[in-house]
């Protein structure tokens, strides 16, 4: 794993071939990070039955905090405010 991705390696050269996300962890409060502007940032993931709203911001929000884009079924997408 390099950066919460998933790489593979050409065992004759060692380039790098294949590189995909990580599989998210249903089991925890699990995210990603994307890009979002230059003073906030895209947090996507996924939580476990029962897990609060209030839980999963503890976990993800940004310096100035943030807003939920959506919030059920076991996924969520936070756009944590950075600067």
């Amino acid at each position: 794993m390099l950066n919460d991705y998933l790489v593979t390696t050409n065992k004759a050269t060692g380039v790098y071939e294949h590189w995909k996300p990580r599989p998210l962890d249903p089991t925890r409060i699990d995210y990603r990070n994307h890009p979002h502007s230059s003073c906030s940032m895209i947090k996507e993931g996924v939580y476990p039955e029962g897990t609060t709203i209030d839980e999963v911001r503890k976990v993800v929000d940004g310096t100035f905090g943030g807003r939920f884009e959506y919030f059920r079924d076991g996924k969520f997408k936070f756009i944590a405010y950075t600067d």
